[in-house]
This record gives structure tokens, sequence and C-alpha cells, in this order.
């Protein structure tokens, strides 16, 4: 606490001077960036009137002192005091964040394409991009809901075609950025939540807890497996947009609303990316509350519109994303899974608990692709969904309770369970561990934020510096693991035997790449017992046999394929490619109609579409018209 003191004297007045002086603010300021103004002596203010004239001239006058130089202490926090650090320690730290997820990701450029990778880069003919025009660009797949994951796919086609070690390049290298804005994020967090802490405290603190994130093998699935790109670039997309917003706040004049328009740009960057970033105005407003307004009530009552306006938002781009009947989509989807939905929403909060689990125990054989996770039928059933329930409760309400007092854990959790909510509400998969991606990226801030005032920095560092060996050296088995795909899927069976359709689908297709079909063929098979709606697993089963010359019986299962997804392109194909081998030209012909009427970019299906006309028209020439 600054003593009361004369600060100058009023002209021609013994009297103490009551506001300070510019030049005084800056003597006064801390080093952390608090302002302590000097306390009023008492008899210079002998009636209550007077005194409260006297507190407003000196609030007057400190915002006059505040704003009239852009020299003053507020002015440089604003544009970057502290935040800017020297060139030389801000190349330190971008150092020390790139060597440990460079080294332990360094064995994941060689790991192959796997699942929808074919679908979205090496199947897709709408990321073909082989010249910078406006007319090849406009021809991507731009109608897709997330088309800026699409362009990114196509630049890599652009330059490097299907070389697998340029995708993952560029994957590493979103994750890297990711981790890089959360770090700038989380010390400008800091500084707000504690302006009295030391710049040294901020930096080890934030460092600490963006590296525990972007070392964490939890984070494997949504870098490694290429097609997450969706989830790891709109992430990397979220987290700049509230840091711009952040420093739009803390900035004056032109920079505030270049801050506020790049804030708008990364935001529509992360929804054509992937939805998930739908949750980022009411973040901002979450973050406006806890450390810009300090969870002000009365800032509250004010803006309650703006709450308003951010649920209208949402909702708006449900509707957009959604269609005009957002329910019945929701419902509909329901169909392609074997849960009810309140098996989901029971389960989901075990779920919860699991991402949490294994961000802070993801030792590798934790870690799997596919999960054959028990369902929850009720409160009870089984007894670890009550315990999940009340843990999330308790996590929530001590967030709420402890808003003022610990704002860092609030917005953690708040962070956490606010953008698992699109994951875990809408009918996907019940787990997948990139979903984790973005929700745990803010977990690791309020215990390095705790710890640091308990222990001192360099004790810190060194308990830092061994868990990031270990999280990097499980991050560097997991990449090995999805060096070998057969291997990969075997671990997800190995680990629930009973397993799921997808597993078995997914190891068959790999062996089916190598040209295993007799070991291929079971694998499917097991997947169809488990899953007998299940489409892919009978066109894969019917390629299995096609291979083996048994066209009969391969034609049979691509049928089932289509009656179970009339829009199965694959299985149309397939059938197309079946018929005409086993030489009936006219089925092949029908069916390789349906695949481009399905899909008009499949350049395959025209070339087999068009080289069976040409065959058909050659053999009726021959034969009269008539082609038995």
């Amino acid at each position: 606490m600054v003593r009361p003191r004369k600060i100058g004297k009023v002209a021609n007045s013994s009297k103490t001077r009551l506001w300070p002086k510019a030049e005084d603010l800056r003597n006064m300021s801390g080093q952390e960036g608090e302002i302590k103004l000097p306390l009023i002596p008492m008899e210079s203010s002998p009636t209550a009137d007077k005194h409260d004239v006297t507190l407003q001239l000196v609030k007057e006058k400190e915002e006059i002192a505040l704003s009239s130089s852009s020299e003053s202490f507020w002015n440089k926090h604003r544009q970057g005091k502290g935040v800017w650090i020297s060139r030389r320690r801000d190349m330190i730290i971008l150092l020390l964040l790139t060597i440990p997820v460079v080294a332990a990701y360094a064995n994941s450029l060689s790991v192959p394409f796997y699942l929808d990778d074919s679908d979205s880069i090496t199947l897709n003919q709408r990321i073909k991009l082989t010249e910078i025009s406006w007319d090849s660009i406009t021809n991507l797949d731009f109608k897709s809901p997330r088309p800026v994951a699409y362009f990114s796919f196509a630049l890599n086609y652009y330059f490097h075609q299907y070389e697998l070690a340029w995708y993952h390049i560029v994957n590493v290298l979103v994750h890297l950025l990711s981790g890089i804005f959360l770090f700038l994020l989380a010390s400008e967090t800091l500084r707000l939540a504690f302006p009295q802490r030391d710049e040294r405290s901020v930096t080890t603190v934030a460092f600490w807890a963006a590296l525990f994130w972007l070392i964490n093998p939890l984070c494997t699935s949504a870098v490694t497996y290429v097609v997450q790109r969706m989830t790891s670039m709109a992430a990397m997309f979220y987290v700049l947009a509230l840091y711009l917003y952040v420093r739009g706040r803390l900035a004056l004049g032109i920079r505030r609303w270049c801050c506020f328009a790049a804030t708008i740009l990364a935001w529509l960057l992360a929804l054509g990316t992937k939805q998930i970033a739908v949750t980022l105005p009411f973040f901002i407003l979450i973050y406006e509350a806890l450390f810009l307004q300090k969870f002000a009530r009365a800032w509250f009552v004010r803006n309650l519109k703006y709450f308003a306006v951010a649920i209208v938002l949402v909702v708006g781009l449900a509707l957009l994303f959604l269609g005009m009947a957002p329910l019945k989509t929701y419902w509909a989807a329901y169909k392609y899974f074997d849960y009810t939905p309140a098996q989901r929403f029971f389960t989901e909060f075990r779920v919860v608990v699991r991402y949490v689990s294994l961000l802070f125990f993801p030792y590798p054989d934790r870690l799997v692709f596919y999960y054959n996770y028990p369902l929850s039928n009720g409160f009870f059933d089984p007894i670890s969904t009550i315990i999940s329930m009340v843990t999330i409760l308790g996590l929530l309400g001590g967030a709420f309770y402890l808003v003022s007092k610990q704002p860092i854990f609030s917005f953690a959790v708040f962070w956490y369970l606010g953008n698992l909510l699109p994951e875990t509400v809408w009918p996907t998969s019940i787990i997948f561990e990139h979903k984790a991606y973005l929700p745990t990226m803010f977990l690791f801030l309020p215990i390095c934020d705790w710890s640091i005032r308990f222990v001192d920095w360099k004790r810190l560092s060194v308990v830092g510096l061994l868990i990031v060996a270990l999280f990097g050296l499980w991050t560097y088995q997991r990449n090995n693991l999805w060096q070998d795909p057969v291997a990969f899927w075997q671990q997800s069976i190995n680990k629930y035997p009973t397993g799921t359709a997808a597993m078995y689908s997914a190891l068959g297709n790999e062996l089916f790449k190598q040209g295993k079909f007799a070991e291929a063929i079971p694998n499917f098979k097991e997947a169809l017992r488990l899953n007998p709606h299940y489409s892919d697993a009978y066109n894969n089963l019917g390629s299995c046999l096609a291979r083996a010359g048994n066209y009969a019986e391969a034609i049979e299962y691509f049928q089932k394929a289509v009656a179970r997804n009339p829009a199965n392109v694959y299985a149309l194909a397939n059938l197309g490619l079946a018929y005409r081998d086993s030489g009936d030209i006219e089925k092949a012909i029908i069916y390789f109609r349906k695949t481009v009427l399905l899909d008009p970019n499949n350049e395959l299906a025209k070339g087999w579409l068009q080289s069976a006309i040409s065959y058909s028209e050659g053999l009726k020439s021959r034969t009269g018209g008539i082609n038995r």
C-alpha cells in the first residue's frame, strides 16, 4: 500500500493536491502493470459533500491523465507492454514450444492415410487443384459445410499431390500454431486476472500450460489423422479469434478496430473449417465478464442484450447448417447408431470425465481409435454414471462459486464443458479422442497457476521438463503405432475383444489393401455379425470376393450394400465392375450411370461408363445389334 503523501501543490494554495499528474501515475505504477493511486488525506475533506466532490475530481483527473499522453502507463499496457516481449526472448519461447513438438511428431510424416482420408482426400476429385486460377478455385469443394479445410487439402494437392509427408507437415504446423496462440492468450489472461504478477511468473505459467497441451498424446488423433485437420485448424482459428478480441479490447484507435475485424475473419475461417466454432460468441462474453469486467453484476444487467444476440446468432447458424427442420434432422441421425437418445445422454457424462482422465494420464495403451464404450442405461447403470454426473455438476458449481476468486479455474471449466457440448449433444459416435482437442486447451492453465504459487519457477521448470519428456515419449510411441495400420486396428480389438463393427471393418480394409484377401474376409464377416446393416462392410466383403474371382457372390454382397444405403457410390461402382468382369455389360452400364449421377466428379466412373458403352456398341455392331 502506498502511503499518503503530497504529490504537488495547487497554484496559490498550500493545500495538498488531490489528483496525480500523468508523470506521477507512471512513477507510482508497479512493474507488473497495476496503477497504485495515493490515498487521499482525510483532513483534506472536512465535509462529506466535499469528499464526494474530491473523489469525482480524482476520477476525472485520473481519466485525463490516462488518456492525454501516449506515454502513459495504461496506454503502454494497451499497446502491448509485457505482451510483445523482447525479440530474443520471443524467439526462445517459440523454439522451446517448437522443438518438443517437432521431435514428438517426426515419425508421423510416414503415417498412411486412414478411413475418411480416402473420401476427403485421395478419392475426392473436388480437391484436385491443378492451377491457381479463379475458375479452378471456384470448382473446388466449396459446397461442403467445411470449405476452408477442403481448400487446405486442395493446396496440399496442388503443391505435392498425394505425398504423405506434406499433409502431415501441414497438420503439425497447424497444431504448433494452435499452441502458440494458446500461449499468447494464456499470457494475456494471466496478466488481466493477476495484474500484480511479475512477467516471469506469467510467462512461465503460460508456457508450461501451452506445452503440456501441445505435447500431449491425446492430441495425436487430431494431428496424425490427416482429415482431422478440420478439428485442429478450427481450434487454431478459434483461439486466434479470441486472442485478437482481447488484443482489441486492450488497444486504442484504429488498432482496436483492426483487431476486431481480424477477430470476425478468424471466426468465419474457424466456422468454415468445422462447426465446433459456433460457441465462440458465448466465450467472448464469458471472457469479457471474467477478466475485463471482473464479473461485475451491473455489467451483466447492462449487457444481457448481447447474450441474447449470441443465442440468436448460434440458433441462426444451427439452422443454416442443419436446415429449417433441425429436430427432424437430429432424430433421423439416430437411425445410423445402435443407441437411443437416453443412452447417449447418460453415457456422455462418463465420456466427459474419461477425456479428462486421458488428458492427465495419456499412457499410449489407454488411447484407442475406436472405443467399444459401454452404454449407460440410467443414473445407476453403471454406478459410474451418477458418479460422473456428480463430479461434473460439482466442477460446474465450483466454477460459478469461485468465479471472482479463481477466474482462471472457472474459465477453464466453462471452456471445457462449453466446447464439448456441440460434440456430445449431436448424435455421432459416443467417444472420439479428437473431440477433446479444443475443449482441453485450457485445463492445464489453472494447475500450472496454482503450482507456481507454492513452487518457485525453477523447480516448476524441472518438473515441467520431466512431464514434457514423458508426454513426448508417449506421443512418439503413439505415432509409431499409427505407422502400422494393421497393428493400429488390432490394438483396438485387443483392448475391446467384443469389438465393434467399425473396428473389424477397418482391420479387414487394411488387410485388403495389402492383398491379404483370405485374412480380410473373416473380419468383414465379423463386422456384419456385429452390425447387419453396415453397408460399407458388405461392399468391402464383396470387393474381396471379386478379387478372388467369385463374381456371383460378390454381386450379392454389393447389392446388399446398396439396399442398405442406396447412395453408396462405391458399392454401385463395384457392382458395375463386377457385372463388367463377369460379362454382363448392359448391367454394368446401368450401375456406372447411377454412380456418375450420384457423384458427377468421379472421373474413374465416367471412364468405366464410357469404355463400357463403347464396348457394348462395338459388340452390337459385330452381332447385328443383339447382345446376349
